[in-house]
């Protein structure tokens, strides 16, 4: 069925016109978003929708409080796709109610948040995490020569490592971060010592924690440290502690 195109044109009840060689296309509406809504026999299709909607709510918690100052990534597809596979490791909660509570976030570790330098290709120190009995979290940094064993495709003059803790609560959808660096070394620098970071995570029940590794690198202009965009971000460690199937 076809019409001729006009300026004016009136919507035709239960059909959609499609602009085609100068006419429109009559063509019948099929499901609608307030059926999808609503009838029941789409009701499996509502809880993958709210099990997306909840990875791609926490996906952006994460990417926003990895970049802070660096240039915005394109991998939230990635990181929702990746959220959506440990949500649904959730034994715990019924479709549709599942999260990363009681998830297996083992598939988290390793996720480059930049994937044009990916972690493995740009930094080549052995970066160790323990985690304790008492909450403590530990990042060992062996100590490295920035010029051998970081890589950086750039006008480059600095470099730092750090590494992130991402607490998120799971009743509020909140996120605090808690940060430590080693500070600015020069790329040329013959030797940076070995450092400890130590993190916390003694909090209430409830919580996801996510514990990321930044390798950032600088350009000074006019005495002033400029962050390049060949940064390189990667999970290091993710997992959700003291909670029952009771907390809030």
């Amino acid at each position: 069925m076809t019409a001729k195109k006009r300026i004016m044109r009136k919507a035709i009840p239960g059909y959609t016109l499609i602009p085609e060689n100068g006419y429109y296309k009559a063509r019948k509406i099929g499901i609608t978003g307030s059926r999808v809504k609503k009838h029941p026999n789409y009701a499996i299709t509502r809880k993958h929708a709210a099990e997306f909607a909840y990875a791609a709510k926490i996906g952006k918690l994460i990417r926003g409080a990895v970049r802070e100052k660096r240039q915005a990534g394109k991998g939230a597809g990635r990181l929702t796709s990746v959220l959506l596979k440990a949500i649904k490791t959730d034994s715990e909660n019924a479709l549709g109610e599942r999260g990363l509570l009681y998830a297996d976030l083992s598939s988290l570790v390793g996720f480059d948040f930049n994937s044009q330098h990916p972690w493995l290709t740009c930094c080549h120190c052995q970066v160790a995490v323990t985690r304790s009995s008492g909450r403590q979290v530990q990042v060992q940094i062996p100590a490295f020569t920035p010029a051998i064993e970081l890589t950086c495709t750039g006008q480059a003059g600095y470099c730092s490592i750090s590494c992130k803790l991402m607490t998120i609560e799971v009743a509020t959808g909140a996120i605090a971060t808690a940060t430590a660096t080693t500070g600015l070394h020069p790329h040329n620098l013959t030797l940076v010592n070995s450092c400890c970071f130590s993190f916390d995570t003694s909090g209430d029940n409830g919580h996801v924690y996510i514990l990321c590794g930044c390798l950032d690198w600088f350009q000074i202009v006019n005495g002033r440290a400029w962050p390049l965009s060949q940064y390189a971000t990667v999970i290091l460690d993710a997992w959700s502690t003291g909670c029952t199937k009771n907390c809030p």
